[in-house]
């Protein structure tokens, strides 16, 4: 990706689940936008990746197509930026509605890719997984989540 495509995409996709917003929103930076889409366009298919590219110039340049507006998504602020995708994610035109729904995609994978996140969302919830965290220092360490006790059935 282009150096302006990396900006926009870590902006973009931080939209979705802005930082320091209601209920589950992470942490400043907990979750790894860019890491995510990066790995997502690394092991897709050529097609999707391009595909990925192309929801990430039409939502970036959404202000400017939606609203008229001569900036880019992530020169708004966080609030503008979870109200343009979610218009987005109500368009008319149905290619403009699933591309923004891949972009959605990508920064559910960066949320859940991180063991402190799925632990509040209680996403592994009756499991008892072990799951392998990555510390802030590079260090790789097992991560035990039992959140609640009691069997499979007891949870469904």
């Amino acid at each position: 990706m282009l150096a302006m495509e990396r900006r926009w995409a870590a902006a973009v996709l931080e939209g979705f689940a802005p930082v320091g917003g209601a209920g589950l929103a992470p942490a400043e930076g907990e979750a790894d936008y860019l890491g995510a889409m990066e790995q997502m366009m690394r092991a897709s298919t050529r097609k999707a990746a391009f595909g990925l590219r192309v929801a990430l110039w039409i939502a970036a340049l959404a202000p400017v197509w939606l609203l008229g507006k001569l900036h880019t998504l992530g020169s708004m602020s966080r609030e503008g930026r979870a109200e343009i995708l979610a218009r987005l994610l109500a368009h008319r035109v149905f290619l403009v509605r699933e591309l923004t729904l891949l972009l959605k995609l990508s920064a559910c994978m960066a949320l859940f890719a991180r063991p402190s996140l799925r632990e509040r969302s209680n996403y592994d919830r009756g499991l008892g997984l072990d799951y392998e965290a990555v510390e802030s220092s590079g260090e790789r360490s097992r991560v035990h989540l039992d959140v609640v006790a009691g069997s499979s059935e007891e949870v469904a």
